[in-house]
């Protein structure tokens, strides 16, 4: 540590000057903390003069105490890009969007659209699904080798760490859906059975992944000694600047899910099974019946402004029918009863805003936008939505009488984003790739044992 801290100081001619000094010694001190983030950051694996470049960057190009502190913290509404060291942007250089006019990247929206359509409402079985599943992974993966086999070809070497990002997220969506709607909204699989058994799995992987992660680190030692440089600036802070945030929201998400399981714990009066006479099916009503439908709205709970707030409601749901392509309808009365409790009876906040409030500012923002022909606005923190949407989710569940099973996915979830953010710290987007690919694969094949 001391001998890099003494390259940078001369090479940088910064001997004489103490306060130079002192910033570099603290941030080569941060790098190497062993509790923080920073722990997963390949700096001492990185031949001299990279290390000496990213220093220079960090030094020069940031400010190096908030970004280096703000790194360390989970939260969602925080972007951490500008850690990113930029030499050769090919994507964006102009040579190359002449070369390829019309390229863009690899993209997986349409495939999670479909995965989530074939996972939801396929008529065929389990075993079937989970063959055009397994077969969507092996597309998926052709994608990425047929656009690098050609950049090859041209004699371009394109790494792009966003692409590790959208297969973890398709992955952990694909996974997760075939969870809840073809586990736990099963009644021919034991819940906690499948849990188990994907959870096993998930820990076999994860010892196989931490090998395989020293073997990488074996291998970068080798190539350092030979000189051989592997490990840049660039590619590491690409690659860790992608995998704090993908880890912020993953675990932000987390965090929201462990409020509203205390809720629910504490409030098991207001959270617990729906009684018979309360609940509500998915089936429309007339406009003039909102009031009739009160009580089972409300489970008999007494709400001040009824009225009023159900009006919010319907707006809202409207809302995220129309903009949010959800399949929520202001005349549907187990849409308007989960809405509705969820923003108004639950009394759960998050960074001390509750869903009542982030709703209604959201509707003001929402009606000042179409006033003025604007474009539809996001809400005003990204954590704010995540808190809307998870509460959502949590009341359709409760009111499918699937509770228990929300709460036992709550600690998969956690167990498989951390075996999947694992995948960033190979600093390769090709490895990343293949063993996302093999992840994705051996789970569904775990599926496929349960169907059997």
């Amino acid at each position: 540590m001391n001998n890099i801290i003494r390259e940078y100081i001369d090479k940088y001619g910064i001997r004489d000057n103490e306060s130079e000094e002192k910033r570099v010694r603290n941030l080569v001190s941060k790098i190497h903390e062993t509790k923080s983030v920073f722990s997963n950051f390949p700096f001492d694996y990185m031949v001299k003069e990279e290390q000496l470049t990213l220093l220079n960057f960090i030094m020069t190009s940031l400010p190096e105490r908030q970004i280096m502190a703000n790194m360390k913290k989970t939260d969602v509404d925080r972007c951490y890009m500008n850690f990113v060291y930029r030499n050769d942007d090919i994507l964006n250089n102009e040579m190359f969007k002449a070369e390829f006019d019309g390229y863009s990247p690899i993209d997986l929206s349409n495939e999670i659209i479909q995965s989530r359509y074939i996972i939801r409402f396929s008529p065929e079985s389990e075993k079937k699904i989970l063959e055009d599943l397994l077969q969507m992974n092996e597309n998926i993966l052709e994608l990425y080798y047929r656009e690098r086999a050609l950049f090859k070809m041209l004699g371009l070497q394109i790494d792009n760490e966003q692409y590790i990002k959208e297969y973890i997220d398709y992955v952990a969506n694909v996974i997760l859906q075939f969870m809840v709607y073809k586990i736990i909204r099963n009644c021919n699989i034991e819940d906690k059975v499948a849990i188990k058994k994907i959870s096993d799995k998930i820990k076999e992987l994860n010892i196989l992944i931490n090998k395989q992660l020293e073997r990488q680190k074996s291998k970068w030692i080798t190539e350092k000694e030979a000189n051989n440089i592997q490990l840049n600036a660039e590619g590491v802070t690409s690659c860790f600047s992608m995998y704090v945030t993908h880890r912020s929201k993953f675990y932000e998400e987390y965090e929201i899910k462990q409020i509203l399981k205390q809720e629910m714990d504490e409030n098991s009066s207001l959270f617990g099974t729906v009684p018979q006479k309360w609940k509500a099916p998915k089936v429309f009503i007339k406009e003039e019946d909102i009031k009739k439908v009160q009580n089972i709205i409300t489970e008999g709970y007494k709400v001040d402004q009824y009225n009023k707030k159900i009006e919010v409601v319907r707006k809202f749901i409207d809302i995220m029918n129309i903009y949010g392509m959800r399949d929520n309808y202001s005349l549907c009365l187990q849409d308007l009863k989960v809405y509705f409790r969820e923003i108004f009876i639950s009394k759960s906040s998050y960074k001390k805003r509750k869903a009542s409030r982030i709703v209604k500012d959201y509707l003001n923002k929402f009606e000042e936008a179409k006033n003025n022909g604007d474009s539809i606005p996001d809400f005003s923190k990204q954590s704010q939505y995540m808190f809307i949407r998870e509460k959502i989710s949590r009341g359709y569940f409760r009111e499918v009488g699937l509770s228990k099973g929300y709460i036992e996915k709550i600690e998969l979830e956690k167990k498989l984003y951390e075996l999947l953010l694992k995948l960033y710290l190979f600093y390769d987007v090709q490895t990343s790739l293949e063993f996302i690919y093999d992840i994705n694969r051996e789970l569904l094949n775990t599926y496929g044992i349960l169907f059997s």
